[in-house]
């Protein structure tokens, strides 16, 4: 479906207005503005040879169509010459905003946003109700705070489906979206970050691609230059609807459901109050989020491509899970308990079963009890922690012996070494996928979950148990 607005075109308060054309283009994914004139909304002449100084990009452009439009984000795309006075100018668009001009560096007060997953995430075993909904509602949670100004609440929405109308034939259907509520206003280039935290939740739990779609958002009515009596939510808060296609491109926004052990947590397995503390920490934990990120991204090897992930991007995505280990021991200081009873009389044996002279005065001089820890030593700590998990899976013992020395080893070589081959053969493979196991431990401990909530999870997690199977049994 292809939507045209046609209408003048101009800069917040600017008098220069242009005609042009909005083009929406669902089936293709594309917004593009189209400016017919012989000059740019800034009023400089257009000359085609000299692009040197087109003004490429946009903030915000107003249109009268003659409903308002707000385009935000517009970066310029092309020129073509239809005479010798006269151009189309294109642009790309990234958000449509309907029945308002809003202004320069504009607060909004709430956003309304679907993510895939929500009914099951939210609803647990009430996801799969087969009560009948016979009247069209709204119906909204108890706001959820986040922090100091910044609180969520979810939205559910039966929508009446006329079917025929001479029949009065309908059907009722839901919806459900979540909603981020501002008490003293956010620029809305900065909900980004929190939209995006969101989806990366989301994707955590899953371990799926998850995208966002913005449904509309509500603004003081001092935000906008000009408001449509379409635009109303209260006396003081206005609503402008949103049309975009960056933020939901990699997913299917409206698949809801998720089997409950393809989850790591969610209502099915947690309480309200428990899942709100997992969403409040995920949101405030600042320091963890690259740690999140780097999880994140490894794990992103296990859902499919398109365009598959080459061994050298492999290599990296274990680089960044060592990174992601340490830098989460660092974080929590642990206390570095190195036995120096041990390491000598461990010493001595190694230096008796050394025969040649020099080579034992060499290892006694340079072989010394270490005062802090090494990454080898981190992940040792690492896994003892969740020894409560490790100890329970039979067959393990063996690579566990191994596992620091040998990552710490393959570490060095990838970042400091000359590399003879590309591809690391299958036992870094499985130290890779120990290492996603480990990672996805710390970032649970992070969120607050206790010793048996992460027990619970392992016993039921399909992927988890995929990966333990994978490491026993090769």
């Amino acid at each position: 479906m292809i939507t045209e607005h046609t209408g003048d075109w101009f800069l917040p308060n600017s008098k220069i207005k242009l005609p042009g054309k909005l083009v929406i283009d669902d089936e293709n994914h594309g917004i593009d503005l189209y400016i017919y004139s012989d000059k740019f909304l800034t009023g400089q002449e257009i000359h085609i040879k000299n692009d040197k100084e087109l003004p490429r990009h946009f903030e915000l452009i107003h249109g009268d169509c003659p409903t308002l439009i707000t385009l935000f984000n517009c970066n310029w795309k092309s020129i073509d010459q239809i005479n010798s006075s006269l151009f189309i100018v294109r642009y790309f668009v990234e958000f449509v905003f309907s029945y308002a001009h809003l202004k320069q560096n504009f607060k909004v007060k709430s956003i309304n946003i679907e993510y895939p997953y929500l009914r099951t995430f939210f609803d647990g075993y009430q996801s799969v109700s087969t009560e009948e909904i016979k009247e069209q509602s709204v119906e909204y949670s108890n706001p959820v705070r986040i922090n100091g100004n910044f609180s969520f609440r979810l939205v559910d929405s039966h929508q009446r489906d006329i079917k025929d109308f001479l029949d009065k034939n309908y059907s009722i259907t839901h919806s459900k979206s979540i909603e981020f509520l501002f008490d003293e206003g956010l620029l809305f280039k900065d909900c980004f970050e929190l939209m995006s935290l969101f989806s990366s939740l989301l994707c955590f739990t899953t371990e799926k691609k998850i995208c966002y779609k913005i449904n509309f958002l509500n603004f003081d009515k001092a935000q906008a230059d000009e408001i449509e009596e379409g635009a109303l939510y209260n006396s003081d808060i206005r609503s402008v609807t949103v049309e975009n296609f960056s933020s939901r491109q990699s997913c299917d926004i409206k698949t809801k459901n998720i089997h409950q052990n393809m989850m790591l947590f969610s209502r099915w397995k947690n309480s309200e109050e428990q899942l709100n503390n997992i969403i409040i920490k995920w949101f405030n934990n600042k320091e963890f989020i690259p740690i999140y990120d780097f999880y994140l991204d490894a794990t992103d090897w296990y859902r499919g491509k398109v365009v598959r992930i080459t061994q050298v991007n492999f290599n990296n995505k274990f680089l960044n899970l060592c990174q992601a280990l340490e830098s989460y021991y660092d974080l929590n200081d642990f206390k570095f308990n190195a036995n120096n009873e041990e390491f000598t009389k461990k010493r001595q044996q190694a230096l008796n079963c050394i025969e040649d002279y020099e080579l034992k005065l060499w290892t006694k001089k340079n072989l010394k009890f270490p005062s802090s820890p090494k990454l080898s030593d981190k992940l040792d700590q690492l896994i003892n922690k969740f020894s409560f998990v490790f100890d329970k899976v039979k067959g393990l013992e063996e690579f566990l012996k191994t596992y620091s020395v040998e990552s710490t080893e393959y570490r060095h070589k990838l970042s400091h070494g000359r590399i003879r081959k590309t591809s690391q053969g299958e036992d870094f493979r499985r130290l890779y996928d120990f290492s996603t196991i480990l990672l996805c431990f710390c970032v649970l401990e992070s969120l607050g979950m206790s010793e048996r909530s992460i027990l619970s999870i392992v016993k039921d997690h399909h992927e988890i148990n995929q990966r333990l199977h994978y490491l026993v049994h090769t």
